[in-house]
Formats: structure tokens, sequence, C-alpha cells
């Protein structure tokens, strides 16, 4: 996915699903600044950790359900979520600069058997 989003140094991003943080870091790497998003706050805490003790300070925080992205940074360059969405999320196609690039995947809750 996130070689998908062809990073630049210039580009800002959000990242719904900030997990381990191991796709933090790789977007960090790639772009000017990454804005994260992550709903479970140990989870937050302990990437948070980890990755400012990697060195990385160009990432920024935030501990949120993060389906209505983080208005207060927008416009982002890129878009990036790790969950699904049941449909295209309006909230997060506002906060996209006009030549941005948002992947997320869209589509029904699949049954597992």
């Amino acid at each position: 996915m996130t070689v998908r989003l062809e990073l630049n140094k210039d580009h800002k991003v959000l990242e719904i699903g900030t997990g381990s943080g191991y796709q933090t870091a790789f977007l960090a790497e790639f772009a000017k600044e990454v804005y994260t998003i992550e709903r479970i706050e140990k989870l937050s805490q302990s990437a948070q950790k980890r990755l400012e003790k990697l060195g990385y300070k160009n990432i920024k925080y935030r501990i949120d359900d993060g389906s209505a992205g983080w208005s207060e940074f927008a416009p982002y360059d890129r878009i990036i979520a790790t969950a699904g969405a049941g449909r295209l999320p309006q909230e997060l196609l506002n906060q996209l600069n006009l030549k941005g690039k948002m992947l997320i995947h869209i589509g029904k809750k699949r049954k597992r058997s």
C-alpha cells in the first residue's frame, strides 16, 4: 500500500491505523510529515515510544477513531487507511488535496466461515 502512494519528501500524509508503527516508519522516511491516528491507546503509545526511540521527528500522533480524519492539519497530499470502510468516507475526501491520493479498502465486510 505504501508504494502505491507514490510519496515524495514534500507530501503531508494522514495514516488511519498506526498499529505497531511499522508502516508509519516507512511513511516518515519518504514523506515530509505524517499524521497518524490509532484508536487503541496502548497500541498508539507503544508505537509512539518505538518511533521516537528510532529518531523520527516528523510524526504527529492522535488516539481516536480515525474515520473522521484529522481536519486540524488538512489538507493532506496522501491518505492511507489500513482498515476498510463500507462506503467512501466523505470526511476523509474533504481532507484530501485536489491532486491528492487516498488508499482505502471499500466494500462489504465478508463473513468468516
